[in-house]
């Protein structure tokens, strides 16, 4: 069972009305790939109030998908290696461009 969750911002950016962006993390060994697997990731999205692209007007921004996978390799000494992905597809869904700021949260198990 996790005992905490840890939060951090994982990405920065800015959109135009109907801009998405696709944000992606991996593992780069085997043995980070046997930890992260067991780890829970949640992901939010907002728009950054510190950047301030118009004067008035709703700004929106959305998380539009979430996915996992898996990259398998066999280098020539058939070890086989796994890198696991996790990804999130952000969009700006207001009517003005904006600022934005990717937070994740994830369990320390």
């Amino acid at each position: 069972m996790s005992s905490q969750v840890n939060v951090s911002q994982i990405g920065t950016g800015t959109s135009d009305p109907g801009e998405e962006w696709e944000v992606y993390s991996w593992t780069t060994s085997e043995s980070e790939y046997n930890k992260e697997r067991k780890r829970a990731r949640f992901f939010t999205v907002v728009p950054d109030p510190n950047v301030r692209v118009e004067v008035e007007g709703i700004v929106q921004m959305e998380i539009t998908r979430v996915w996992n996978m898996v990259r398998t390799t066999i280098p020539p000494n058939f070890k086989i290696v796994n890198v696991l992905q996790w990804n999130v597809a952000i969009l700006n869904s207001g009517a003005q461009i904006s600022a934005w700021e990717l937070l994740q949260a994830e369990t320390d198990n």
